[in-house]
């Protein structure tokens, strides 16, 4: 039977049989006739032959079976059908791949659930410790992960053997919680991310009082933590988080969370590992009377609105509120911090009036002002209360970069005014007013002129998350010089020189003699006039991490990548 005769009539079929057809025959790569018509999704053509006993193991010559087929196709009828004829729903390709796994990597629900009403083995591992449930994701297949987790499906098996996906080397050692975390799928994170012993809350959930950033158990979890942030090994992280008694805001000696250590350490997952077992998912809203507004501590204000000092359930908190033009903006800004909700940007704790006119965000209380403020003082020779590393600053900024871009957000409006600093959270990317979802051909100057891309600048000119990689870049200059962009020129004179070329970022940058030439590069990199020619968020996290090497015994980066500020 070729190609053709599986797609012919039922009569045509027989003859080809009575005529001496082996129905079991296979092409040179080992495919049967069953193989393809499940492939195809041939109903019809599937059940005359296995009514006329074909063979419903044989395989290919990759060690797939045509329920493997079928399984990765997502032709749910011929799995049914291939399962009442006693398919076997364990066999594994030569790379180790079952039928359930199959169809988890590629989402297909109705496949998955006719797999495990046949028995399938929901844990069933493959070569390198990948499973159904790590799979399913990493791909960010909410459904079949609900399944499987119906199913008894195991959360916590780690990799035993890292492998690149999209670009990016997934360790060893991860779990399904963290390729979710990894690939941006929040609302798996939401389902995985709580440990077994602390329920899941319902969406409408009260808020629960904020926990003193100070507190300090003596707990043996709380040190477990910690150690397994410095150990660096995902598995005995996860494990530590599920302890029972375990404080995430316990501080060590040197006033760090786990948070922060992971943070100051460079660890690419470990933040959103501990910060998704520390936070609930979801907006929070709660009546206006909650949220005392001290109106005479101003703490800036901008084209949507304004933030004063005030007290939320005793804690001390920021309150974000605007002008009523300026409500669509303020609820943009709130969607995008509960989308990305990320351990790098200004945490949003409560809002009130979501629906109204006069939105209200509780925002944590940043103490120790802006990185523009602290550059201004080490300019000075002011001393400050807090030494802030400027490779944490460019890596929590990038990472940042990174969770907005992976979530589909650009922020517009990147620039020092913007990246706080504090005593307790340590450094957050903030003001999200400006934060729009990526659209194809993004128009509108929006942004402060020295910070801002030319192609943002030019009429009519199209961005995207490009232009936060040059706002990067800029504020990496920053860092170096420590001066501002363009000192001494108003924004008239800034923008017609961007966006023409003639005026750029680093200009004078070559006057530093001690800066290293991989920062240079970097540097003129994410400020190339091309918006093509600068790096990913991601592409920059690789260089600062090669450039910046971190001994996992001390909280510190103690080899320096950039210059020492002066």
């Amino acid at each position: 039977m070729d190609d053709t005769l599986l797609y012919a009539a039922r009569d045509k079929q027989a003859r080809w049989l009575k005529r001496g057809g082996k129905i079991n025959s296979t092409d040179k790569d080992g495919r049967t006739l069953l193989y393809k018509a499940a492939q195809k999704g041939l109903y019809d053509t599937a059940k005359f032959l296995l009514e006329n006993k074909a063979n419903v193991h044989q395989a290919k010559s990759d060690g797939s079976t045509p329920l493997h087929v079928a399984c990765r196709e997502g032709h749910v009828k011929i799995v049914e059908l291939l399962l009442k004829y006693k398919a076997d729903t364990s066999v594994a390709m030569n790379e180790g791949t079952v039928p359930l796994y199959a169809a988890s990597r590629n989402g297909h629900r109705a496949v998955v659930k006719a797999l495990l009403a046949a028995k399938a083995d929901v844990n069933h591992v493959v070569i390198g410790g990948k499973t159904a449930m790590q799979v399913a994701s990493r791909n960010g297949h909410r459904q079949v992960v609900e399944l499987l987790l119906r199913a008894g499906a195991r959360v916590d098996e780690p990799l035993t053997r890292e492998y690149s996906y999209e670009g990016r080397t997934v360790p060893t050692g991860s779990t399904s919680l963290s390729v979710a975390i990894m690939f941006g799928h929040s609302d798996i994170v939401a389902l995985l991310g709580r440990p077994p012993s602390v329920p899941t809350p319902a969406p409408a959930r009260p808020c629960p009082p904020l926990p003193s950033a100070t507190a300090q158990r003596t707990s043996m979890s709380h040190g477990l933590v910690h150690d397994a942030v410095r150990g660096g090994v995902t598995q005995d992280l996860n494990k530590a988080l599920r302890a029972p008694d375990v404080d995430l805001t316990a501080r060590n000696a040197n006033n760090e969370t786990a948070l922060i250590l992971a943070i100051k350490l460079h660890h690419r997952h470990f933040p959103q590992l501990i910060y998704h077992a520390m936070h609930h998912p979801g907006i929070v809203e709660v009546p206006e009377h909650e949220i005392e507004v001290d109106y005479q501590r101003r703490l800036g204000c901008g084209g949507t609105g304004y933030i004063n000092r005030g007290l939320f359930r005793g804690k001390r908190v920021a309150v974000k509120q605007g002008r009523p033009s300026g409500a669509q903006s303020l609820r943009r800004e709130i969607r995008a911090m509960e989308t990305c909700n990320s351990p790098y940007l200004l945490e949003l704790i409560a809002v009130s009036g979501w629906s109204t006119q006069h939105p209200k965000l509780v925002l944590e209380y940043m103490d120790s002002g802006n990185l523009r403020e602290y550059l201004d003082k080490k300019r000075d020779g002011e001393s400050v209360s807090i030494e802030y590393q400027p490779e944490d600053v460019a890596w929590v900024m990038a990472s940042a970069l990174a969770d907005l871009h992976r979530n589909g957000f650009v922020h517009r409006d990147l620039k020092s005014l913007n990246v706080l600093l504090s005593s307790e959270s340590y450094i957050k990317v903030a003001d999200f007013g400006l934060t729009r979802e990526f659209e194809e051909n993004m128009t509108t100057e929006v942004g402060t002129p020295a910070w801002i891309a030319p192609e943002v600048l030019m009429s009519g000119g199209t961005y995207d998350a490009a232009a936060d990689v040059y706002s990067f870049g800029v504020v990496l200059i920053e860092l170096v010089t420590l001066r501002v962009p363009y000192a001494g020129l108003s924004r008239y004179q800034i923008a017609p020189g961007v966006l023409n070329g003639t005026l750029r970022p680093n200009d004078n940058l070559s006057i530093f003699a001690d800066v290293p030439e991989w920062l240079t590069q970097l540097i003129d990199d994410c400020v190339a006039f091309d918006p093509t020619r600068r790096p990913t968020a991601n592409a920059i996290l690789d260089r600062l991490a090669l450039h910046g090497a971190v001994d996992a015994t001390s909280p510190h980066v103690v080899d320096r990548m950039m210059p020492t500020m002066t």
